[in-house]
């Protein structure tokens, strides 16, 4: 006949200390956007927080149709993902009672949500018109290159923009100064 004894033992604070981890991650915002404190312009009557609203909501006033960057980029199935990897990371390391991984993962993912709100304005996903003719020439207008100058004169004769190759950044919406798209952050608060 064989006895034997069998017994748990526990490291840490059990399952105390799982739950005060858990308590903790749930009490952390991983925001991505432009912090209004942080979002000045150079040379810019508006922040670069305002200059984001009125993109996000439009601008039937100023002809300025919506191109929201901040919540598509984010929602976009395959962002998504990639941000959910490092916050399940996040959560596996809170179940580990490991903090400092915890904060390394909350930062991955703020990195990655910053990363994607930036690429979204250059990604065909994002489905914004393009910059009207107007803005093409006014953009032509404010850059010294000799190309745009002789553009501009081309236009100002009688010439179509449609007929002048070579414009497709001045098509591309809401890249102008990069001011916007550079402010894009994210910050680690708690609630």
């Amino acid at each position: 006949m064989i006895n034997g004894n069998a017994g748990v033992s526990s490291a840490g604070d059990g399952l105390n200390g799982i739950l005060d981890s858990l308590r903790s991650l749930s009490k952390i915002d991983v925001l991505v956007g432009i912090p209004e404190e942080e979002s000045s312009r150079e040379g810019g009557k508006v922040t670069n927080a305002e200059l984001a609203f009125i993109h996000t909501k439009g601008s039937p006033l100023n002809k300025i149709p919506p191109r929201p960057f901040v919540e598509p980029a984010i929602e976009d199935p395959e962002n998504r993902e990639m941000i959910a990897v490092e916050l399940r990371k996040a959560a596996e390391s809170a179940l580990d009672e490991d903090s400092e991984a915890v904060s390394r993962f909350l930062a991955r993912a703020g990195l990655q949500g910053q990363n994607v709100v930036r690429d979204w304005f250059t990604n065909s996903k994002n489905g914004w018109p393009p910059n009207t003719p107007g803005t093409v020439l006014a953009k032509l207008r404010k850059d010294n290159s000799s190309i745009a100058q002789a553009a501009v004169r081309y236009v100002d004769e009688g010439g179509s923009l449609s007929d002048i190759t070579g414009l497709e950044g001045m098509t591309r919406p809401m890249i102008d100064t990069d001011q916007l798209r550079k402010a894009v952050t994210y910050v680690i608060r708690e609630k």
